[in-house]
């Protein structure tokens, strides 16, 4: 991150890459997205409107977007929300509850994908829970027999709770 008063440069961090568990980088890359996401919900919480410029065109591949201040707006109690919610936000490690997502949820989250210009693909067969859970484990197995992925999984855990990276060890189940 590179930050100005009224910018916020956002780049790929190849030193942070994990080489085994995201090749591509393709993981690294969503969560910048998300760190550019919580930066537009703080400004906006903060009362000011921002512009995203993603994949900029300055010919650096690792910019991933600049943020940059447009105005002042009054910011709601939604804003605000948000924003608290940032720091509470995790990744739940645990297994999926054996239980159906309601399709109140569902609606809302297909319409909140709609807006980003992604989607939802519910399951709702059971021939498609079969073949996920099937894919999901044999990913799994394939993951944990691989030493490499082990062993990078094992350097990020977080055992200083006082390290920014790192998954927390806590975190696992």
């Amino acid at each position: 991150f590179v930050a100005t008063p009224d910018r916020l440069d956002v780049f790929l961090d190849r030193d942070r890459a994990l080489e085994v568990l995201d090749p591509s980088r393709r993981q690294q890359v969503i969560s910048c997205g998300s760190a550019i996401e919580f930066a537009v919900v703080a400004l906006s919480a903060a009362g000011y409107d921002g512009d995203v410029d993603l994949l900029t065109d300055d010919g650096d591949p690792d910019h991933l977007a600049t943020i940059e201040v447009t105005g002042t707006r009054e910011a709601t109690d939604e804003d605000r929300e948000l924003a608290d919610a940032i720091g509470r936000r995790h990744t739940v490690r645990a297994p999926f509850e054996p239980r159906a997502v309601s399709a109140e949820l569902v609606d809302r989250l297909q319409e909140e994908a709609g807006i980003h210009e992604t989607w939802v693909k519910p399951i709702t067969r059971s021939e498609e829970e079969v073949a996920t859970v099937f894919l999901i484990s044999r990913a799994e197995e394939m993951e944990q027999g691989d030493p490499a992925y082990r062993e990078e999984l094992e350097r990020w855990l977080r055992t200083d709770p006082g390290a920014q990276d790192g998954v927390p060890v806590e975190a696992v189940p």
